[in-house]
């Protein structure tokens, strides 16, 4: 729908510039708006991951604190084991404020863009206007068509980022997945137990035999 408005306010003979220049905005909108988020996806990730070691450092802190309370009261290292606390707290802050800053950044850049390209097109149209190479009716029809075509892709790209917003839990839990387990060196410590046990059985049992 929307190409075909385009095409259609700007079918007169020879204005194939217009054309291109009308359809070109909703097709390169998607193409921008991934690339971006490629670029981005990195420093979203690692901001994330980030932000999940220093919570987890939190909470370390925390139990730590809370395991050896009334040691850390009866030798007098409240002070200490507060500052320590607290620095883990700013640090939370700090880069839970950094990761919502970069959210924020990739959350607007999809009108941004889209600002952008209506008023690039907006400075287009207008100079057809005034030398009467196109109507206004002309020019606004093919700008509702990029509003469209930007609001449907804007849509679309702000569920992209929830996708993406959940890639580090993802890298958590295929990290764990992926971490070495010791079943084998268990099952191998079980039967030569078993084995040992047996042995030990057979020699009680000779011993028993004796006169």
């Amino acid at each position: 729908q929307v190409f075909e408005i385009c095409v259609t306010y700007w079918s007169s003979p020879g204005d194939s510039l217009s054309i291109l220049i009308s359809v070109l905005p909703p097709l390169a909108l998607p193409i921008v708006m991934a690339v971006f988020m490629r670029l981005r996806q990195q420093v979203t990730i690692n901001a994330s991951l980030n932000t999940d070691a220093v919570l987890k450092t939190l909470t370390d802190e925390v139990d730590m604190v809370t395991r050896n309370v009334k040691m850390i009261i009866g030798y007098q290292r409240r002070p200490q084991a507060m500052a320590k606390v607290d620095a883990r707290i700013r640090d939370v802050n700090s880069c839970m404020k950094a990761l919502d800053f970069i959210n924020q950044q990739n959350l607007s850049f999809g009108p941004l863009l889209i600002s952008a390209m209506a008023f690039g097109y907006m400075i287009y149209g207008g100079r057809k206007c005034s030398y009467k190479i196109a109507t206004v009716g002309q020019v606004m029809a093919v700008l509702k068509a990029l509003m469209m075509s930007g609001s449907a892709w804007s849509k679309i790209y702000e569920q992209c980022l929830v996708i993406q917003g959940s890639l580090p839990a993802l890298i958590h839990v295929t990290t764990y997945l992926n971490m070495p387990i010791d079943l084998k060196r268990r099952m191998t410590l079980n039967r030569t137990n078993r084995r040992t046990s047996k042995q030990i059985a057979a020699i009680a049992g000779d011993m028993d035999t004796l006169p």
